[in-house]
């Protein structure tokens, strides 16, 4: 049987002007966002000065909040955010690995494009 014989290869594409405008407005967007993120801890840090003047910051982390006296605590606002993300992590780091290996693996091969939407569609409500 003889084989079919292939089309030749296509000559080596050159970056023109266009992939060379995408790769300097790539790069551009790139070296913002580490600007835009000094600007909002400058502006930030900015605006508490005078407060981490005043008090400093080592009572920033007790547990007492009582502004009429100048004591601004954050430890339990602090703490609490630390152990309802770890709660969060530990309840939807198993929940999505099982429902991800349900769907990929042990559902019916009909089923997976219908669940996979979806999950899909359920990702996007917060």
């Amino acid at each position: 049987m003889p084989v079919a014989a292939l089309p030749p290869l296509a000559p080596r594409m050159r970056r023109g002007t266009p992939d060379r405008l995408y790769f300097a407005a790539l790069a551009a967007c790139a070296l913002v966002v580490p600007l835009l993120l000094g600007a909002v801890v400058a502006y930030t840090l900015h605006g508490a000065w005078p407060l981490l003047a005043d008090i400093g910051v080592g009572p920033l982390f007790t547990g007492s909040w009582r502004p009429s006296r100048g004591e601004y605590g954050a430890l339990p606002a602090i703490a609490g955010t630390v152990i309802t993300s770890l709660l969060a992590l530990v309840i939807a780091a198993p929940l999505g690995l099982g429902v991800a290996i349900t769907v990929s693996e042990l559902a019916p091969a009909a089923a997976r494009g219908p669940l996979g939407a979806l999950v899909d569609l359920l990702a996007a409500i917060p």
